[in-house]
């Protein structure tokens, strides 16, 4: 999966307007501004800043939250914990109770984002940046940097945009030529020098615990033998292990359809019909907001 992430046109710009007696600055990422963030980076960033911690020595906050439903009548307020990406997904923990094993876990689709802006108000009170999300806001107080932040999010946007968009014209690729595949198979072709020198590289990531760059390393292979029925299985399992569900299915089905009558075929469709049903918890925990709001689109 390609680490970096295409070109995509700008932002629309929504001006902010003043409130209070405080000065509004509004901020919008864009591909120049966002400009040698790599995705691995913007993650970073979006973990260090888009979550809350307690100074409890002063007993002074620095604090984020989110806020799903209208500006003037938010029906969720999620307080943010712990926040984790998939390719295409940004998956948020938050603590709901006094426990630390009560949170519930928030999903936005990276690869569904409308446009945004990113904004900071200044007053008396310090600066807060206000992040529209669909169907709801993200506010941090304490003077987060409004635009690196905007920015990581930007990335990640286009970046999943991008990875949607390449899965698909892999898929595209992939049915149109089956039945040469198939033939490899039958024929008994072995696996080209280049594609086990990859294929060595993501089992060395797979001990390492790597997983991402373990499915990385077995696409490599099999962009070279796309034929190559363990690697869609290999494959299969580390977008599983990172939680690319949709992807792990993908590839798990492509290695059915090379070899339907392979001995674990019966646990590979299983893991499949896993797979799904983790997807759908997921879809579970979307906001509602979110969902009408691509639903306008």
């Amino acid at each position: 999966m390609k680490k970096h992430y295409r070109r995509t046109a700008s932002v629309v710009i929504i001006i902010a307007i003043t409130l209070l007696s405080g000065c509004v600055t509004t901020y919008v990422p864009t591909d120049k501004t966002a400009q040698g963030i790599s995705v691995s980076d913007a993650q970073q960033m979006l973990v260090n800043d888009l979550h809350a911690y307690y100074l409890l020595q002063d007993e002074s906050v620095h604090d984020c939250h989110i806020e799903i439903g209208p500006v003037d009548n938010p029906t969720v307020w999620i307080t943010t914990s712990e926040v984790d990406f998939t390719s295409t997904r940004m998956l948020i923990k938050s603590q709901t109770g006094d426990n630390k094993s009560d949170y519930r876990t928030t999903i936005f689709p990276l690869a569904e984002f409308p446009a945004f802006t990113a904004s900071t108000r200044t007053d008396m009170n310090g600066a807060t940046l206000t992040l529209p999300f669909p169907g709801g806001t993200v506010l941090c107080d304490d003077g987060i940097d409004a635009p690196k932040l905007a920015n990581a999010l930007y990335v990640l946007v286009q970046h999943a945009k991008a990875v949607k968009q390449e899965m698909a014209s892999y898929d595209v690729k992939f049915q149109s030529q089956l039945g040469e595949y198939r033939n490899l198979i039958a024929a008994g072709t072995q696996l080209p020098e280049r594609a086990d020198m990859y294929r060595v590289q993501a089992e060395a990531s797979v001990r390492e615990k790597n997983f991402n760059q373990a499915q990385v390393d077995y696409g490599k292979a099999l962009e070279v033998a796309p034929w190559w029925p363990q690697g869609h299985f290999n494959r299969a399992l580390m977008f599983g292990a990172t939680g690319d569900y949709d992807f792990a299915i993908m590839e798990m089905n492509h290695y059915l359809e090379l070899v339907p009558n392979a001995s674990n075929a019966r646990e590979a469709r299983y893991k499949t019909y896993d797979w799904q049903q983790k997807i759908n918890e997921e879809d579970a925990n979307i906001p509602a907001a979110f969902k009408s709001a691509q639903h306008q689109k």
